[in-house]
């Protein structure tokens, strides 16, 4: 793989308790101790990868926690967060369906995870905390890890900022 310059990407969502709270097997048995031992082969056979870690209910809490254990013990070169944002209904009802009046507009409450009638299911993450788990990954990539390690959203960000071109749709 590596000498085709392929580029891997890995699902992990953190430490093993975080991790482990939603990626199970079949056996329902967490998947966070094989998932670093792809990272140790990864590593061993010099493999290109990128970390793809799901934002939700837990992990965004842990912000930094999440962060540094991909910066310092995964070792990822690259990140690309991903919020996971899944309406209760989505397997049955078309997006975007029902009048102009039954439609969502920002700041409804049924948008928040967990709220007794929202829409959305528990282990989605809000708004509110997707914006505060990247704005604290931010604060300590822009210190310490800027031109060291690539974070999607923040590498388009910064491109985007100088004026230059990216490839990313933010």
């Amino acid at each position: 793989m590596a000498e085709h310059n392929f580029l891997v990407g890995l699902s992990i969502d953190g430490p093993q308790m975080l991790h482990d709270a939603y990626r199970t097997n079949r056996a329902g048995r967490g998947t966070h101790k094989q998932v670093m031992k792809a990272v140790e082969l990864l590593h061993k056979h010099n493999v290109s990868f990128a970390t793809l870690t799901c934002v939700n209910n837990l992990t965004s809490k842990n912000p930094l926690e999440v962060y540094r254990f991909l910066r310092d013990e995964v070792r990822s070169p690259q990140m690309q967060f991903i919020p996971i944002v899944e309406q209760k209904t989505f397997r049955t009802d078309a997006p975007q369906t029902g009048s102009s009046s039954q439609q969502l507009r920002q700041g409804d409450k049924r948008l928040i995870p967990g709220n007794s009638n929202s829409i959305m299911e528990p282990w989605c993450v809000s708004d509110e905390a997707w914006g505060n788990f990247l704005i604290a990954i931010f604060d300590e990539w822009v210190q310490k890890d800027i031109g060291k390690v690539f974070v999607q959203y923040f590498e388009a960000s910064v491109e985007t900022w100088m004026g230059r071109k990216n490839h990313f749709v933010l």
